[in-house]
């Protein structure tokens, strides 16, 4: 076993604490940019990890990372898994990767964070169908790290969801929202009564991957956060849900997705100008075995990866403009130019 210890950290108190604890040890940490993260961040927590008896900190910027290899596929898809927009499994699959490579590096450092076990085992799994081996150690307990807060304020890319048990009657599968005040769950995000008044815009695709919209030449990454942005404002994407999770148990989520919402409508209505009758039935035949595969945490299992590459394929002719209108929690495709 390597002497060096990797530690994720992105500065919540919990993990402060868990610096105190490894005093003495030869450990350095790492901070995970997946989404929406400060630019800033790394300059501000490199002092507090050097503080507490890190040698150094090192930030990964994965958010083409995770774009390419994560939330492209799901585009591709076009589609969620029983209301779930698979945000956390997909990310967690490409972080877990690159901290795996990122291990390695370091003379196969393990790795300590304080997160959920299904995390861990997520970036353990990722990290092997990448190649290398990810020793997670998970001695020091499990947490959210913070990170169960308000859909607001989780800077989200893509989609997201949280456990909400408490939103639901115990014995139903159906939201019961009661006296539930809302604005618990969802932060400052306006809800579909109060939203801002209808928005018409357009977004360009080249082969299925969103490209430009709203006189920007936004890509990637920052065209999907512009467009959650966008959504957010008039509450796409909100909703309770019952879903399962990685281990096949069912429970009561929270979800806030407005790009994928979006991007989703938009992706669908070109598809059905521009495919023919038997892709788009084939396609709809792939999804939804693929989706469940990437809800069940199998990510980059060789059956999903025939099922992307059959995608990325298909995707060859969806290029163009789709016309949208945002109003009050719903999205409606006006019409299609390609």
């Amino acid at each position: 076993m390597s002497a060096k210890t990797l530690v994720l950290f992105q500065g919540t108190p919990a993990e402060r604490a868990l610096l105190l604890e490894l005093e003495g040890e030869d450990f350095e940490t790492v901070e995970l940019d997946v989404a929406d993260w400060p630019e800033s961040g790394s300059a501000q927590l490199e002092p507090v990890a050097k503080e507490l008896g890190a040698k150094a900190h090192h930030r990964l910027d994965l958010r083409r990372e995770v774009y390419e290899q994560a939330i492209l596929p799901l585009i591709h898809a076009g589609g969620f898994h029983r209301g779930d927009p698979l945000w956390t499994v997909a990310a967690d699959a490409a972080a877990g990767a690159a901290l795996g490579r990122f291990a390695e590096e370091l003379d196969g450092a393990r790795v300590i964070g304080l997160v959920e076990a299904a995390r861990a085992l997520r970036y353990v799994a990722a990290g092997r169908l990448a190649g290398v081996e990810v020793e997670f150690d998970l001695r020091w307990g499990s947490g959210s790290g913070g990170e169960l807060e308000a859909l607001s304020r989780a800077g989200v890319l893509w989609g997201r969801r949280i456990e909400a048990e408490e939103l639901f009657e115990a014995e139903s599968d159906e939201p019961f929202w009661g006296e539930v005040e809302l604005d618990e769950v969802f932060g400052d995000d306006p809800l579909p009564g109060d939203a801002e008044l209808a928005e018409e815009l357009e977004l360009e695709f080249k082969q299925g991957a969103p490209v430009a919209s709203m006189g920007t030449q936004d890509k990637g990454p920052a065209l999907v956060r512009l467009l959650g942005k966008t959504g957010l404002r008039h509450a796409l994407g909100q909703g309770l849900v019952v879903c399962e999770d990685e281990k096949g148990v069912r429970r009561r989520w929270a979800v806030s997705a407005p790009a994928a919402t979006l991007i989703r409508v938009a992706h669908r209505a070109l598809e059905e100008a521009t495919l023919t009758r038997e892709q788009l039935e084939l396609k709809d035949s792939l999804v939804p075995r693929y989706l469940a595969g990437v809800a069940a945490g199998r990510w980059g299992a060789p059956d999903l990866r025939d099922v992307e590459a059959f995608l990325k394929s298909s995707q060859a002719r969806v290029s163009g403009d789709v016309r949208l209108r945002l109003c009050q929690g719903t999205v409606q495709a006006l019409g299609v130019r390609f």
